[in-house]
């Protein structure tokens, strides 16, 4: 749950922070899971949404979220899966390196469509956005990480 927060807020107290809400929320929405999906991705799904509605409450209060730089990037933990080979780890990486570098609601939303599997409606949902406009973010994303990949591989020549 740390490293789903980890890629939206910066500061660690406060990724505990919405990591123990969530959890609490998790608690008391039990007796709505559904035994037919995996825990994780319903769990998942809470934390999503928990730090979600911690940006918008805090957005009100002049976004006292702050999402994640550089330095604390490089200190999470690609994840624990066995399968993902040295090509993938180095793939996700050069992203999530990248992913710092764009405007914050553009990196949200892209990580939201890319990374965690929302659909468009369900983003201009949970973010007040257009569904195109949340479309815009993503190709703006992709298109940014583009260019910076490019520009990195032209310097290693």
């Amino acid at each position: 749950m740390i490293s789903v927060t980890a890629r939206y807020i910066r500061q660690r107290e406060q990724a505990i922070e919405v990591v123990n809400t969530a959890f609490i929320s998790m608690v008391n929405g039990l007796h709505q899971y559904n035994a037919a999906y995996p825990f994780g991705a319903w769990l998942r799904r809470i934390v999503i949404n928990t730090v979600l509605n911690e940006y918008r409450k805090n957005n009100r209060l002049k976004s006292k979220v702050t999402f994640i730089d550089q330095d604390e990037l490089a200190r999470i933990k690609v994840g624990d899966d066995a399968d993902l080979s040295e090509f993938d780890i180095d793939r996700i990486t050069l992203v999530k390196d990248c992913l710092v570098l764009l405007p914050r609601v553009t990196a949200q939303v892209f990580n939201l469509f890319m990374i965690d599997g929302y659909s468009h409606k369900e983003i201009s949902a949970m973010l007040n956005m257009s569904e195109g406009t949340s479309a815009w973010h993503v190709n703006e994303g992709k298109q940014r990480i583009k260019t910076i990949i490019e520009k990195r591989r032209s310097e290693k020549k």
